[in-house]
């Protein structure tokens, strides 16, 4: 029988470094693929395995607004911003 208690520290450490945690009580071993609930340091709670733990795949929500946050930062959306504003400004002069 294989030895999966490894795995157990190591889907705990690895939502520790995100700022997260597992709350599933109930799980004692965990194995691969085995499903469990994590809460991210914002609250959000969500189903996932250790191998999306492994592979960087965090909080879904947390993503999306880390995301949008990237997009308002990048050279378009500013340039966007500021097309706007000048169609704003011409509008309020002629209108």
């Amino acid at each position: 029988m294989r030895d999966y208690s490894g795995y157990s520290d190591l889907a705990r450490n690895l939502c520790q470094k995100a700022g997260g945690e597992i709350i599933d009580s109930n799980v004692k071993v965990i194995t691969k693929l085995q499903k469990f609930s994590v809460k991210c340091k914002d609250g959000h709670v969500w189903l996932t395995n250790l191998e999306n733990l492994q592979y960087n795949r965090w909080c879904l929500q947390c993503s999306r607004k880390f995301s949008m946050l990237k997009l308002m930062e990048s050279k378009k959306y500013k340039a966007s911003l500021k097309i706007h504003e000048i169609r704003s400004f011409v509008e309020n002069k002629n209108g």
